[in-house]
């Protein structure tokens, strides 16, 4: 019996599992994922997107955010600029290193002052100019 009991205790101390290694690889794995996410860019200021059932999806990075708010401030990424200076929707094309942009209007920013955006950018180089919306 004692045999047995000698056996038991040796066995259940060799079978014991080491949680350090196990804690390092899920640290590294946590920071594996946390590096290689992609985050999404938010505007700089909080709107209400206008909605289209034809709205399509674009890529997340290779695009110019202008936000144009409901009060009619607008932001190229962060920075807050004239709708019509053309050399700071260029300077911002040229920091970000993309020659699209994407106008993400309030829903209640008037249509005229969205074109003037839209026509600034253009001038600015911008090839492809597109208006954000959200599908119904």
């Amino acid at each position: 019996m004692k045999r047995f009991r000698d056996r038991r205790q040796a066995s259940s101390e060799a079978s014991a599992i080491d949680m350090a290694p196990l804690i390092d690889m899920v640290f590294i794995l946590l920071i594996f994922f946390m590096v290689t996410a992609s985050f999404t860019r938010e505007a700089a200021v909080q709107i209400e997107r206008p909605s289209n059932s034809q709205a399509q999806s674009v890529g997340k990075s290779d695009y110019l955010a202008i936000t144009i708010a409901a009060d009619g401030s607008v932001f190229a990424g962060d920075t807050r600029i004239a709708a019509s200076d053309v050399n700071a929707i260029a300077s911002a094309l040229r920091a970000a290193g993309v020659k699209k942009a994407v106008v993400i209007p309030d829903r209640s920013a008037p249509a005229g002052l969205l074109l003037e955006v839209m026509d600034s950018a253009r001038a600015a180089g911008a090839g492809d100019v597109r208006v954000a919306a959200t599908k119904p």
